[in-house]
């Protein structure tokens, strides 16, 4: 038991027998060399993220005084609590506390699964611990990142550039930023030629980026730890968190964030560019509609149920609707042909159910008069607005070589005048061209 091993005694020796490095545990390598046995640790609590909305548990460290003088080894641990041990011991950050448990590797991130928890008792221990400064990008001689970011799993880390947001992918999804130093990470081969160019690029941006969590294990969060509305551009100021690993990637849980700096702010209106049709591409991000009448979640892609469905549908409606477009290309919806249960004739029936006013009672689809396009699940199409368009002839698509992802195309008439328009697939803007 603990408490057998926690008894006050003013023997050292005594009290530590039995106890458990955290250094030891960790290693040098990637994984534990103690995965599978149990241990007893006594160590200081780092940051708590209790509960199944947060991370399950709570970090530890060994203090200054015990840390060992290999630089590869972690001196830091998550601790695995889904039945919150070390709430009910009313465990709060700065805590010495005494834990025993197993040591697992989960999905790459070394921890604790926690049997017993207590606060330590042995008086008179008076130690630092340092959170130490993580500085971007990592040294050129770690190019594949594993032994940098490894030495501090689960470890207090300070960031103290002025970091930059250069991805905002997962936000809405994993409450995620990708962040760098000094700007955002370019796309190689827009800045370099492709080949050794291009690469020397991409690899200094690896060692230029760290991840930013929320704190959550959750899919589509309700809070975070950073306003919602933050873009590229935007700068993160005294970053303190503790170092994790998840899904293949390192990332900090913050602790604190000391400022947020609106500096690439959203612009009110776009500039006027002039012309009689307004027209957009959109990426749906894998839309697809179960079987098109309420059921048939998780499908093949996108939304894992209904509700995640409902929510993407909303935000791809609402965002159609404040653009206002006369046509828009659709990347990434399902590839299931165009009846009435079909992605884009659901797509479609939302713009036309909108009552917000602004005439989105008036969308059509193209109807290519082909089952599906290609043999991909995802395909591309085109929704317009049939008070501004009107298709003449049929719409004509081309599979373009070995793609599975046809791009249609269509020739709307615009009151007398011709417009030809494709979608690229992959993500590739829409083109429109006035003939």
């Amino acid at each position: 038991m603990i408490a057998a091993v926690a008894s006050p005694s003013p023997d050292r020796g005594s009290i530590t027998d039995g106890l458990t490095m955290i250094h030891d545990i960790q290693g040098d390598g990637l994984s534990s060399p103690l995965e599978g046995k149990e241990v007893l640790i006594e160590a200081t609590v780092t940051g708590i993220f209790q509960g199944s909305d947060r991370l399950e548990g709570f970090f530890v460290q060994e203090e200054d005084c015990d840390i060992d003088d290999n630089i590869l080894t972690s001196e830091g641990l998550f601790i695995y609590d889904p039945g919150r041990l070390g709430e009910k011991e009313g465990i709060s950050i700065g805590d010495t506390v005494l834990a025993r448990g197993d040591i697992e590797e989960y999905h790459g991130l070394t921890q604790m699964r926690l049997k017993e928890i207590k606060k330590s008792d042995r008086g008179g221990k008076e130690s630092a611990l340092t959170a130490h400064e993580l500085i971007l990008p990592l040294a050129q001689d770690s190019v594949r990142l594993c032994p940098e970011m490894e030495r501090y799993e689960g470890m207090l880390l300070m960031l103290p550039q002025d970091l930059v947001i250069t991805d905002i992918g997962n936000l809405s999804r994993y409450g995620e930023l990708s962040l760098s130093p000094h700007s955002r990470l370019p796309i190689p081969t827009n800045v370099a030629q492709p080949g050794a160019p291009a690469a020397g690029i991409q690899e200094l941006n690896r060692r230029s980026i760290i991840i930013l969590d929320d704190g959550s294990g959750r899919r589509h969060p309700e809070s975070y730890p950073f306003p919602k509305t933050v873009r590229c551009g935007d700068t993160i100021r005294g970053i303190t968190g503790i170092m994790s690993y998840s899904f293949g990637n390192y990332k900090i849980e913050p602790l604190n964030i000391s400022e947020i700096i609106i500096s690439n702010p959203r612009p009110e209106n776009p500039e006027p560019v002039g012309g009689r049709l307004r027209i957009a591409s959109l990426n749906l991000e894998n839309y697809f509609n179960g079987d098109g009448l309420g059921g048939g979640f998780p499908a093949a892609r996108g939304a894992r149920s209904k509700s995640e469905f409902q929510m993407q549908r909303a935000k791809i409606l609402q965002a159609i609707a404040d653009m206002k477009v006369d046509v828009i290309g659709l990347i990434e919806i399902e590839n299931d042909g165009y009846g009435n249960s079909s992605a884009i004739s659901d797509l479609n029936d939302g713009l036309n159910a909108l009552d917000d006013g602004a005439g989105m009672q008036n969308y059509e689809f193209i109807d290519p008069g082909l089952p599906k396009l290609g043999g991909d699940l995802i395909s591309v199409g085109f929704i317009y607005n049939r008070t501004k368009i009107r298709p003449t002839g049929r719409a004509a698509t081309t599979p373009r070589g070995a793609s599975l992802r046809q791009p249609p195309a269509s020739c709307p008439d615009l009151r007398g005048d011709q417009l030809s328009g494709e979608v690229h697939p992959g993500g590739h803007p829409s083109e429109v061209q006035e003939t």
